[in-house]
């Protein structure tokens, strides 16, 4: 599949970065005091965030298909194995 996947939104996370120097740069996630917005963010630019616990938030997920390809869905199973919210998060219901 040579689907591109995209994601944007912003969320609460518990970590403070220097403030933007050049507005005029595309950056597809950027940090402003506890918020990380995301802005047609690639998987593999998460990667410095993956450590972090989100507290709050949205986001959605966009595929970007060429002609031919196979048509995605995102599925969330919440039959899945595992805490439904994770311990460190419950301080915050």
């Amino acid at each position: 599949m040579n689907a591109s996947a995209y994601i944007s939104g912003k969320m609460v996370v518990g970590r403070k970065a220097p403030p933007l120097e050049d507005i005029d740069l595309y950056r597809p996630v950027s940090m402003s005091g506890k918020m990380l917005k995301l802005h047609y963010a690639r998987a593999q630019e998460l990667q410095p965030y993956l450590a972090m616990q989100a507290t709050e938030g949205e986001m959605y997920v966009q595929f970007w298909l060429k002609p031919g390809d196979e048509v995605m869905e995102l599925v969330m199973d919440e039959n899945a194995p595992g805490e439904a919210i994770p311990g460190v998060l419950a301080g915050y219901l």
